[in-house]
This record gives structure tokens, sequence and C-alpha cells, in this order.
């Protein structure tokens, strides 16, 4: 069941994080999973846990995953992280050997997330809900393709406009004749440091 969890040490604020609008092409399964949501993971609710799904690249996603466990002695820390979709509706990222541990989420028909930790061997460590807190921005409309301008005839050129004079500034007729050329200047090649 969704809810809070019973941890004192509440997992990072992922609030300032950027939440990307699905796209056209998104599978709407997969964009579903795109927000912030926050919950609790293991026995007795244990884990304070917050997770910001921040984009979907084909059968990718990308996600900042926060926990903390006043229980376990964790202290608040989250950490960047990438997960494939398996069979199109679980999320899940790979044990690391500097984790020890993996991440599966699927969604749940009231809207929630179940969150499963997996241990390096691929056994379920610990399980948990989660409630979505934010979610994406509304996809963008398709691009509509810009109006093709007719083709315009070549007309004959302008007269040219009699030259202003000016007693005062006399030099103000002549035509400006600064150079406005880029010259392209290559850096010295770094050094590499020492080793």
């Amino acid at each position: 069941m969704p809810g809070q969890s019973s941890s004192l040490a509440k997992a990072p604020n992922l609030a300032g994080l950027a939440i990307e609008a699905p796209r056209a092409e998104d599978d709407p399964g997969r964009a579903a999973y795109l927000g912030e949501w926050r919950g609790w993971m293991c026995v007795g609710r244990t884990y304070d846990v917050a997770v910001a799904i921040t984009s979907l690249t084909g059968s990718r996603a990308a996600f900042t995953f926060g926990w903390a466990s006043v229980a376990d002695g964790v202290p608040p820390q989250h950490g960047a992280m990438r997960g494939q979709f398996i069979s199109g509706s679980l999320i899940r990222m790979l044990p690391k050997s500097d984790l020890n541990y993996g991440v599966n989420m699927r969604l749940r028909e009231d809207g929630s997330l179940d969150i499963q930790r997996i241990g390096l061997d691929g056994s379920a460590e610990c399980f948990g809900v989660l409630e979505r807190v934010r979610g994406a921005p509304q996809p963008l409309p398709p691009e509509v393709a810009p109006e093709v301008a007719p083709e315009i005839a070549p007309e004959a050129e302008p007269e040219a406009a009699p030259e202003a004079v000016s007693e005062a500034a006399p030099e103000a007729t002549k035509p400006d004749t600064a150079d406005t050329s880029l010259e392209l200047v290559t850096p010295p090649e770094s050094q590499s440091p020492a080793d």
C-alpha cells in the first residue's frame, strides 16, 4: 500500500530535477513512468525512497534514485541511473558492484509504483511502493511544418539613394571600410599533465 516510510531520515528532495515531456514517438505506457515518486521500501517501511524518472530514450529510462534509513544507519543519498524497460512494463536497473544492488520498478493499476531492490545475484531483497508527487510536463504538440513562401521573381536592383551630405561630418558619407572578417585562431595544443 502507498504511504510514507517509518524512517526519520528522509531521502533527498528531487523536486529540482527537470522531468522531460514525453515525445510523440514515446510509448504511452512507458511515458506514464515519467515524474517524481516518493514512498517506502523494505519490511517495516524502514527506507524512505524518492525516484525521479526524468527521460525516456526508446526502451531506456534515465532516473535518479534517492534513499535513507535510520534503522539501517543509511544517511540520505542519491545517484543518477539508467534502466531498461523489460516486457514494456518494467524498468530494470541492473546491479552494479559499486551499488551492490539493482532496482526494478513497475506501475500498479492504482497508479502507484512498485519498487524492488535486487541483489548482485538477482535475488529479491526488498519491496516497496511509491506515490507520484509530480508528473511529467504535458507533451508538446507535433511540430507544424513552416509555411514556405512562394518563389519570388528577382527584382531589378533598387536605385541607390542619394548620399546624405553633412558639412559637420563629411566622413559620414564615406562607405564603411572596417574589416569585418573573422580570423580563425587555433588554440595552442593542450599540454597533458605529467604522469
